[in-house]
């Protein structure tokens, strides 16, 4: 079509309306040219049925499952006109919101594509969304999941909503005050919640006299401060819920009314015959009073994280043990196929921790302990003590799983004590209550190790640990003189192996032991692995002070900008008597070694030089490598045979 000539503003407006109107037809045809050839894609011709299962990866069908970003969900819809078309219509596509990841524009579309499906709610009230929350809210009897984080002032409407909204499907329920606020629900609410089997509590509380309680599956109490259960109402709010599964407590037993249990073995006020999963994180006193109450399946996982301060301690009557001799019932029983278990103790930086666990587990020992998740669960006890008191006789933390018949299900141990512990390790106490032990590894100090060889000893005819096969143990303290240890440990495995009991391996870390003793121990054990391993200290030189301070370290570091040289015979020396006395070293001596007193070597800022260097190899064999940095004289120390 030609144009020339035309000067009319009025036709030179129509001729721009029709061109318009040909290029969105021709527009409008290549888009159905392309439609029909995306048709032909194996992507775009996926049916609307595989579509959907799809699809529900991007918004999981699982309650309480993790949003994927809400922008992969528009994704979908730009993809082609067969999953635009799709996924507008698969209303569960659009039946789960986070407020604080989507936009409230966003949202409201959303609420319009879900149609009448039941709907997850994730939200936090605020000033800006008042409008939002009540449309969520409208929606109460189509809702099967409701998340409400919402300040002090909102409890009052949010009772009234979720009173008169009658939320039938509703199956969790998991509200969070800003600040501890109990929300006044009324009786008719049971009624209205036939589906309610969860319930979490944070900072805010229900009325505990409520029959709302008992049908629930699992109830999470947390952060209740002033809001707390008094113990009779806690007990009446139990009583109930005998269909409990899971039992969530954190922080929410903080009333004092809870008198300190003598012993674990007061009459049960209540009994939780379906719990699945305890966890609880309170004061020891709290802790003590509930489980001493409470009686719990033989086979429930517990988690404890408990803390005796020392105004709790001074109320406590008697030896009373930390951990209830309850947990580890089923660990006494006997059984057709009895699992292999390992029992972890440590001991250190003011906390005592517990587990037991499957063997097969190994390092793999975390659990969030999902719903879905507690029957595959292998992690049967996880306890976790805090003490703030400086010495621990009042409690002895071996004492509850040496009450009573032996853990027959535990064939490991692993024990690390540090040397803060002030009391005994009961070797002669914790052997009989394993008797089916096959492997110990053990972290403690030289005397402790000690203690627990000899144990090993045949002794008056008793043998302990008939089944030990693998022995670990790592000293925590390098600078001890470990000779009696090796003597001792020659000594046990020969008089064990006489009895025919005989080790298939023993590793040794942390220290040397004195060859003698190592081949007889290489005489009655298969396999011996350890005891030669190099290790590095580091020396710090004091330049205002002649005394070099030894300290274990697997590394040596740059010391104030210098390398340290490799090799002895790399170092430069000073001229002759510049450097006069010679080198003591005492490795047995704490390994501290002392330079006599000297003007040329205390004013020297470098340290050492390599004279002095080279006479510490000759005065210290075992240093397998010297080095020099500024101030720093480093080595690697050689145990063994030398």
């Amino acid at each position: 079509m030609t144009t020339v000539g035309i000067v009319n503003h009025q036709e030179r407006q129509r001729h721009y309306s029709q061109i318009d109107n040909e290029i969105a037809t021709h527009v409008e045809a290549t888009r159905a040219l392309y439609t029909r050839r995306n048709m032909l894609s194996p992507t775009c011709s996926i049916p609307a049925e595989v579509l959907c299962e799809i699809f529900a990866f991007a918004a999981p069908l699982t309650p309480g499952t993790p949003l994927i970003d809400p922008r992969h969900l528009l994704l979908l819809t730009q993809v082609c006109k067969h999953w635009r078309e799709v996924a507008l219509n698969f209303p569960h596509l659009w039946s789960i919101y986070d407020t604080g990841m989507m936009p409230k524009q966003f949202i409201m579309t959303m609420l319009e594509r879900a149609k009448e499906h039941p709907l997850d709610i994730y939200a936090k009230v605020t000033n800006e969304n008042q409008d939002l929350m009540g449309e969520f809210l409208s929606r109460l009897h189509q809702t099967r999941l409701l998340f409400m984080d919402f300040p002090t002032s909102y409890a009052t409407t949010l009772a009234e909503r979720l009173t008169s909204h009658s939320p039938t499907i509703l199956q969790t329920l998991h509200l969070v005050g800003a600040r501890p606020v109990v929300v006044h629900l009324s009786q008719s609410l049971v009624g209205n919640t036939p589906k309610l089997n969860k319930m979490v509590l944070r900072r805010c509380a229900l009325p505990w006299r409520l029959p709302i309680y008992g049908r629930l599956t699992r109830l999470d109490l947390l952060d209740l401060d002033n809001l707390s259960p008094s113990p009779k109402d806690l007990w009446t709010v139990l009583e109930g819920a005998t269909s409990l599964e899971v039992l969530k407590l954190s922080f929410s037993l903080r009333r004092r009314l809870y008198s300190v249990p003598p012993t674990w073995d007061l009459p049960k006020l209540v009994d939780l015959p379906r719990i699945k999963y305890i966890s609880i994180n309170e004061n020891f006193c709290s802790y003590a009073h509930f489980f001493s109450r409470v009686r719990v399946p033989p086979d429930a996982h517990i988690s404890v994280t408990t803390t005796l301060s020392a105004r709790d301690a001074a109320l406590l009557e008697g030896n009373l043990p930390p951990m209830s001799p309850d947990f580890f019932s089923l660990h006494r029983a006997e059984g057709p196929m009895m699992p292999c278990n390992t029992l972890k103790i440590g001991i250190y930086n003011g906390h005592i921790r517990c587990s037991v666990y499957d063997r097969h587990l190994e390092n793999k020992r975390t659990c969030k302990h999902h719903d879905d998740r507690l029957e595959d669960c292998r992690i049967f006890l996880a306890y976790v003590f805090d003490y703030h008191i400086d010495d621990l006789e009042i409690i002895s933390p071996f004492s509850s799983f040496c009450h009573g018949s032996p853990l027959i299900s535990i064939h490991t141990l692993e024990i690390m004590v540090d040397q803060d512990y002030l009391g005994e390790v009961p070797w002669c106490v914790i052997f009989p209550a394993l008797p089916r032990i096959q492997r110990l590894r053990a972290s403690f100090n030289n005397i402790r190790s000690l203690h627990m060889i000899e144990a090993l000893a045949p002794r008056s005819r008793v043998l302990h640990a008939p089944q030990l096969r693998e022995i670990s143990l790592e000293l925590d303290d390098h600078t001890q003189d470990t000779t009696r240890l090796g003597e001792c440990m020659a000594d046990a495995l020969e008089q064990r192996a006489s009895l025919d009991v005989k080790l298939d391996k023993l590793t040794g870390n942390g220290f040397s032991m004195p060859e003698p003793y190592l081949s007889r121990v290489r005489c009655v054990v298969e396999d011996v692995q350890g005891f030669e391993e190099i290790i590095r200290f580091r020396w710090t030189l004091l330049v205002d002070k002649p005394t070099i301070l030894a300290r274990p370290k697997r590394t040596a570091k740059r010391y104030r900008g210098t390398l340290p040289i490799e090799h002895v015979e790399d170092l430069p020396s000073y001229e002759e008597g510049e450097v006069e006395g010679g080198v003591e070293v005492d490795m047995r001596d704490e390994n501290i070694a002392r330079l006599p007193p000297d003007e040329d070597t205390q004013d020297n800022e470098d340290g050492m030089d390599g004279a002095v260097a080279r006479n510490w190899g000759k005065s210290c064999p075992g240093l397998r490598e010297i080095g020099l940095t500024m101030g720093v004289l480093w080595g690697e120390k050689g145990h063994g045979s030398g």
